[in-house]
C-alpha cells in the first residue's frame, strides 16, 4: 500500500479546496494510504473528507498560519479587535518581509518555515496541492520526507509569482497545471523543468452533479424573470464588481426588462458589494445568497450562467454549468477556451463592463441562441477518470 500525503491551506469554500475533496473521493483506498496536512484544520469542506483520510490534526496549529489561510488584512483586523498582540506582531513581521524581500518568496516565508518541524514519516509521494509557490510548496519541499513529490499550479497569477524561482521545482517530479494555457505559461517562464509540467484537469463528479441538480433550490427562482447566476468566492479576482457595473448598465438602458442576478458565495468583498448594490439601486435585481455548499440546483434552473472573473486556473463552476447544459458567458481567463467554444456553445468576453453588458443583452434578446448553446452542450461528453491515473504514473516511475 502506497503512503501518500496531500498538503493544503485549509478546506474553506473555494475551487481549490473542492477540487481536492473530489480527488480524495476518487482514490482507491485499498491501494493508497492517504494522509492530509492542512495549515488550518477548518472549512466548510472539512466534513466531506472521506473517513479513510488520516488528518494530521495537531501538526500545523501555529498562529501565523492564519495569514496564509485568509488575508493578512482580515487577520490583522481580528487580532486588533481581540487584543491579540502575538497576532499583530506576526502580521507586522509578514508585511515587513514582503516589503523588504519583494523578489524572494522564500525570504518572506523564512521566519515562518523555521517554526515548522520536519515530519519524520517517510511517504512514497507528497503532493503540494495548493501549490503555486505558496508556503505549502516550501513545506512540501523542505519539511516532508518522500520518495517523490508533486506540486500544483492553479492559476496564471501563481506562475508569474514563481517565474524567477526555477530552483523551487528541482525536487518535484511533476508540476500539474489545471489548464493547457497554464502549462504553456509555465514552460515559457520556467523552461528548465518544462518536461515535468503537464495538465491535470480538476475532477468533477458528473453523475453526482446531475443527480443533485434536480433537488429544489433553497431560494426558488421567479420564472416571470430571466434569472442570471454567478457562483464563486466574493472577492475582487472573481469579478463581481464587474458584474455590478454590467447590471447597472442593463437596468439603466432597459428599465422595463425583468431580470434578477443571483450571486452565490461568501468572501471579503461581500459587505462592500451589498452596500454598493444599494447605492447603485440594484438591491432588487442583484441578490447575494451567501455561501451554498452545492449550488447545482441553482445552476440547473438559471437561464444564463455568468463567470466574470479576473483570474482563474480552470474554473470548476464553468465546468459544472457546462455539465448542466446552461448558456454561459465567461471572461477570457485561463482554461476558458478549453471549456467554451466561443459563439458555438457560449460566449467568451474580455474583462470589460460593456462587453459583459452587451453579451447578457444579446442572450436575453435571443432565446434561439440560448437554445442553440443548450442543445450543443447536451451532446458533450465529460470524463475526468483519466486524471487520477496521472498521479499513479508518478508513483510507478523509477
Amino acid at each position: 500500500m502506497k503512503k501518500v500525503l496531500f498538503v493544503a491551506h485549509s478546506l474553506q469554500s473555494g475551487g481549490i479546496e473542492r477540487a481536492l475533496i473530489n480527488i480524495l473521493r476518487l482514490i482507491d483506498y485499498s491501494e493508497w494510504n492517504i494522509s492530509l496536512l492542512l495549515l488550518r484544520n477548518e472549512g466548510e469542506n472539512l466534513s466531506d473528507l472521506p473517513p479513510a483520510v488520516h488528518l494530521l490534526s495537531d501538526y500545523m496549529e501555529y498562529k501565523w498560519t492564519n495569514i496564509f489561510c485568509s488575508t493578512w488584512r482580515s487577520y490583522l483586523k481580528k487580532s486588533i479587535l481581540t487584543c491579540d498582540l502575538k497576532g499583530i506582531y506576526t502580521v507586522c513581521v509578514y508585511i515587513t518581509r514582503r516589503l523588504v524581500y519583494q523578489s524572494s518568496i522564500e525570504k518572506i516565508y523564512e521566519p515562518f518555515l523555521k517554526d515548522v518541524e520536519i515530519i519524520n514519516t517517510q511517504f512514497d509521494l507528497a503532493i503540494d496541492f495548493y501549490g503555486g509557490g505558496s508556503i505549502t510548496t516550501f513545506i512540501t519541499d523542505q519539511k516532508i520526507k518522500a520518495n517523490k513529490k508533486i506540486t500544483w499550479i492553479h492559476s496564471e497569477a501563481a506562475i508569474k509569482k514563481v517565474k524567477n524561482m526555477s530552483e523551487l521545482y528541482e525536487n518535484f517530479a511533476r508540476v500539474f497545471c489545471v489548464s493547457k494555457r497554464c502549462v504553456k505559461l509555465f514552460k515559457d517562464n520556467i523552461p528548465l523543468y518544462a518536461n515535468r509540467c503537464m495538465p491535470f484537469y480538476n475532477y468533477v463528479p458528473v453523475d453526482e452533479i446531475k443527480k443533485k441538480a434536480n433537488c429544489m433550490p433553497q431560494y426558488v427562482y421567479d420564472n416571470s424573470f430571466l434569472n442570471l447566476l454567478t457562483v464563486g468566492r466574493i472577492s475582487p479576482e472573481k469579478g463581481q464588481f464587474l458584474a455590478l457595473g454590467a447590471a447597472y448598465e442593463l437596468k439603466k438602458c432597459y428599465p422595463n426588462l425583468k431580470w434578477k442576478w443571483y450571486m452565490i458565495g461568501n468572501g471579503p468583498s461581500l459587505p462592500y458589494l451589498k452596500f454598493l448594490s444599494k447605492i447603485m439601486k440594484l438591491s432588487d435585481e442583484c441578490i447575494f445568497t451567501g455561501y451554498i455548499k452545492e449550488p447545482y440546483s441553482y445552476i440547473n434552473n438559471c437561464d444564463i450562467y455568468i463567470q466574470p472573473s479576473q483570474f482563474e486556473g480552470y474554473c470548476t463552476t464553468i465546468t459544472e454549468a457546462s455539465i448542466l447544459c446552461k448558456p454561459i458567458i465567461a471572461t477570457n481567463v485561463s482554461g476558458v477556451e478549453e471549456q467554451i467554444d466561443n459563439g458555438e456553445d457560449g460566449i467568451i468576453i474580455n474583462y470589460d463592463k460593456n462587453e459583459l453588458y452587451q453579451s447578457i443583452l444579446k442572450l436575453i434578446k435571443s432565446p434561439d441562441l440560448r437554445l442553440k448553446f443548450i442543445n450543443i452542450r447536451k451532446k458533450r461528453q465529460y470524463n475526468f477518470e483519466r486524471e487520477i491515473e496521472k498521479i499513479q504514473e508518478v508513483l510507478l516511475e523509477h
